[in-house]
């Protein structure tokens, strides 16, 4: 909801800060009333501007860039409602199955309707990764990570497109990702880790699936799943192993220049 005031704002002039909720949060936890309206939003907001040393830079993303993420969010929405329908119709169609009653010219419809949309899905996400791949330098950049085990074109645009490379370490991906872990620990008792969840939940279930796919078509990748799997690791804690490391291997490769080399993966 931000996008289109802060691209009218910054096109007029003025500098823009896109502030994440959490940092505000913060801020308002500090105070002793802890008041939810508009003008008090206002106040808090104005005081972060003035006394905030860190914020973050100005904003300015271009139309093309908003473009971009929108139908990034698109895509994501769409993802979705398919995966939905296509239960619903799963579940429909088992207990007509079952119960012997042939389907109808208007299920058959339904069902067709949603393979349409699994075909315009994968148009729409075709077109987002031309848009983000136009340059020879963003080509050249995703050649690098598709090198990656797991890694599609999709993904390395994806990650060109939204994943800041001149950050100090891809921890900060990570957290971006939303696949950092929060630790528990009070004195002596140390509780299970869990995900955050507080980055992007698209790029998330999208790096899941690189891990995945590296698991499954990498012997290296494969490996070590299994090695996490003896060692008590849940497959879905395993494969989020995998995932972060994708991440790390992802930043190294576009700060070096390089591509993947699988001597040096898991060289211990």
């Amino acid at each position: 909801y931000h996008l289109l005031c802060a691209f009218l704002l910054s096109q007029k002039g003025f500098d823009v800060r896109v502030l994440n909720p959490l940092f505000s949060r913060r801020y308002l936890s500090t105070k002793i009333h802890n008041h939810k309206t508009d003008k008090a939003d206002a106040a808090l907001l104005a005081e972060i501007a003035l006394g905030e040393k860190n914020l973050p830079s100005s904003f300015s993303s271009s139309k093309e860039d908003i473009a971009v993420r929108q139908k990034v969010g698109l895509l994501s929405s769409l993802e979705k409602q398919i995966q939905r329908l296509e239960a619903i119709l799963r579940e429909y169609t088992e207990f007509q199955k079952n119960m012997h009653i042939p389907q109808d010219a208007t299920e058959i419809s339904f069902i067709q309707i949603a393979k349409d949309l699994k075909k315009k899905k994968s148009l729409l996400q075709k077109e987002i990764e031309e848009r983000i791949l136009q340059s020879e330098e963003k080509k050249l950049k995703s050649s690098l990570l598709i090198s990656i085990p797991g890694v599609s074109p999709f993904v390395a645009a994806l990650l060109l497109q939204f994943f800041d490379t001149s950050l100090a370490h891809p921890k900060q991906w990570i957290a971006y990702a939303g696949m950092d872990i929060l630790a528990r620990q009070s004195g002596t008792w140390n509780g299970r880790g869990r995900l955050s969840h507080r980055g992007n939940p698209y790029f998330r279930k999208r790096f899941f699936g690189a891990g995945w796919g590296a698991m499954m078509h990498h012997k290296d990748f494969r490996d070590y799943y299994d090695r996490l799997k003896k060692e008590g690791k849940s497959h879905v804690e395993a494969l989020l192993i995998l995932s972060r490391k994708i991440l790390r291997i992802a930043f190294v490769l576009l700060k070096k220049n390089e591509l993947f080399d699988e001597k040096f993966l898991f060289s211990s």
